[in-house]
């Protein structure tokens, strides 16, 4: 069986006992990971200390909006640019990549309620990179399960982006789990801190392919 091309990606941290525990999971794995910060969380002295451990490991860390409460697709644009902005500065001072951005899903759901014509037109015209899933086995809600829902979802995908989540009551506890039994299905993963087309509708302020899964309301 062909090993599968793996982006591992976590959301909503950096979280304080938890994403460094996950840190230590990874370095143990030999993983690279990206990671979405939630601004106002890496804004904090502790959230900004552990972005730039993150990056000291050498995984990607880039943005997941600043409040983690409102979608861009039913936002105003005033509320566009400031929670981009915001996110983009706490992003760049914690040493990651201020233009590499998602979306808040609301729960993972891709529909025109995930980014307005003129948030696009935003993150294009910013040189934004906008990073969506195809793998999201929902650690949050179920951590019993997901293990076996992402290694199901992986075996569909030849190049999957699996979105976990560096918060309490998540990924963590079955993290190990996880990358030891996704090696075992498949031998070693091929890791990717790179994103295919299908997840990246904006690549360096240029559509893809997939822009027309974002841009779904214009």
């Amino acid at each position: 069986m062909t090993a599968p091309r793996v982006a591992l990606t976590f959301d909503n941290g950096p979280t304080p006992g938890v994403t460094d525990a996950v840190l230590d999971v990874l370095a143990a794995h030999h993983v690279p990971a990206t990671f979405f910060a939630i601004g106002h969380k890496l804004a904090t002295p502790e959230g900004t200390e552990l972005g730039r451990e993150i990056t000291r490991q050498g995984h990607r860390l880039g943005g997941h909006t600043w409040s983690h409460s409102v979608q861009f697709g039913v936002a105003d644009d005033d509320v566009v640019v400031d929670e981009l902005s915001r996110t983009r500065a706490a992003v760049d001072t914690a040493g990651g990549d201020g233009l590499l951005f998602r979306p808040y899903g609301a729960g993972g759901v891709i529909d025109d309620r995930l980014m307005s014509p003129f948030g696009s037109a935003t993150l294009c015209s910013g040189g934004y990179t906008c990073v969506l899933w195809n793998v999201l086995p929902g650690d949050w809600r179920d951590q019993r399960g997901w293990v076996e829902s992402a290694l199901g979802e992986i075996d569909q995908h030849p190049w999957s982006v699996v979105v976990l989540h560096d918060v309490v009551d998540a990924a963590l506890p079955r993290l190990d789990e996880f990358l030891t039994e996704l090696q075992v299905q498949h031998g070693e993963p091929t890791w990717s801190q790179e994103f295919p087309d299908e997840c990246t509708p904006i690549r360096d302020g240029s559509p893809s392919s997939s822009f027309g899964t974002l841009d779904q309301s214009s």
